[in-house]
């Protein structure tokens, strides 16, 4: 027996939408007009297949890549909340309409429509389009419906959107720039060790003289990564896909990389993560998210090479809160949540002013990791610029002994 979704409309009266069980369309369709229906449209469920570390990865890709979208589309919806326009007909209104993110955009909103009119919520809808929205968007959207302030929760969503990735993008900027020089500088030397080299090597080999080691070792080296560049990429491939596979069995099993592990990743990068976690948590208390939920829903939304520890972290400190212990006491990792930072949270549960005091400790958290990435940024330019001076240089030095030598063979 299978579940059909149907729209179907009745003599003199308006088009309407349901669910019928039947062996098959046609048994589907018969009974409809046994009622007195006339079916327009009948589809059977699409099957859900299970989501596994590689796919949920490509929707962490595709919503980060849909942030401005996102909040625009919030934003109207918002918009045409307050004025008064039921869910259903806002979101019909938003299908119809031509904004940024085009046939995307007004297929997810299609979607929100019909599920809407099938008698489903908005954060139902969220959660059934992984690649659109995370667990906070659906978690304060659903706090929203329940508590009568959906138009203010998506104008907070929105904000969230249009803010959302700010340090990972500050971050990732101060390493684009010695990633590229060092990237051209490897170019140009394995250009110069095939190209150029060689025939400095030929010369000397006609003329019986004895190849430079250096120069022999830089031909090598070129010709090998011209050769095996592809395994090259297939490795990192295989690699990048291992360490989403383990980053994510990890998160989900609670268990925590070893202490000396997790000092390897660069402070900018944890205290941009504890800050997003932190605004993250904030959001979903102000909106009547209760304490243990949010921990849980927030969790998953660490990002950065150190996420699987801080999202451990959190799913611990959920179980110890749903046990009755402070919030405080329960995250006890000095790597993340020093002495200070814990004795904070707990001055903002006595007085009853977690979610704002979340919010300044975050902004906090984003300041000073904004202030490492400028320094890492500092560190890293003439780092790089050094590193392609050396190679350039020992590609220069590989090049001048052929000629050195073949100047001796003519005196």
């Amino acid at each position: 027996m299978t579940l059909f979704r149907y729209a179907a409309i009745a003599p003199g009266s308006a088009p309407s939408r349901g669910e019928i069980a039947a062996e098959s369309p046609a048994e589907a369709r018969a009974a409809l007009r046994r009622v007195g229906l006339r079916v327009l449209s009948l589809r059977a469920p699409r099957p859900t297949l299970p989501r596994g570390p590689l796919s949920a990865a490509l929707s962490d890709h595709l919503r980060r890549r849909r942030t401005s979208i996102k909040a625009d589309l919030l934003e109207d919806l918002a918009t045409l909340l307050d004025t008064g326009v039921p869910l259903v007909d806002a979101a019909a209104t938003l299908a119809g309409s031509a904004a940024e993110g085009g046939r995307a955009r007004r297929r997810l909103m299609r979607a929100v429509r019909d599920g809407l009119r099938d008698g489903g919520d908005l954060s139902a809808s969220m959660r059934a389009h992984p690649a659109w929205f995370d667990g906070v968007d659906a978690a304060m959207a659903d706090a929203g419906e329940h508590a009568g302030t959906l138009p203010d929760v998506l104008r907070a969503l929105a904000a969230r959107h249009a803010r959302s990735d700010e340090l990972a993008q500050r971050i990732a900027a101060a390493l684009a720039y010695p990633l590229i020089v060092l990237t051209i500088g490897i170019a140009v030397a394995i250009f110069l060790s095939v190209t150029t080299l060689p025939k400095l090597a030929d010369v000397l080999q006609q003329s019986k003289v004895p190849v430079p080691a250096l120069t022999r070792g830089l031909i090598a080296a070129g010709g090998h990564a011209i050769t095996l560049w592809p395994v090259a990429l297939l490795a990192a491939a295989a690699l990048a896909a291992a360490t989403i596979t383990l980053r994510r069995r990890v998160a989900r099993g609670g268990l925590r990389l070893p202490r000396p592990l997790r000092r390897l990743v660069p402070a900018a990068v944890r205290r941009a993560a504890l800050a997003g976690v932190l605004r993250e948590l904030g959001a979903l208390l102000r909106c009547g998210v209760p304490l243990v939920d949010a921990l849980r829903v927030a969790a998953p939304t660490a990002s950065g090479p150190g996420a699987p520890s801080l999202q451990a972290l959190l799913i611990a400190a959920a179980a110890e809160v749903e046990s009755g212990r402070d919030l405080s006491d329960a995250l006890a990792d000095p790597l993340w949540f020093g002495e200070s930072l814990r004795r904070s949270i707990h001055v903002g549960e006595a007085s009853g002013e977690l979610p704002s005091l979340l919010d300044r400790l975050a902004d906090a958290e984003a300041r000073r990791a904004r202030r490492l990435a400028d320094r890492l940024a500092t560190l890293l330019e003439p780092a790089a610029i050094l590193l392609v001076a050396a190679l350039v240089g020992l590609v220069v030095m590989a090049a001048v002994q052929p000629l050195i030598h073949l100047q001796e063979v003519i005196r």
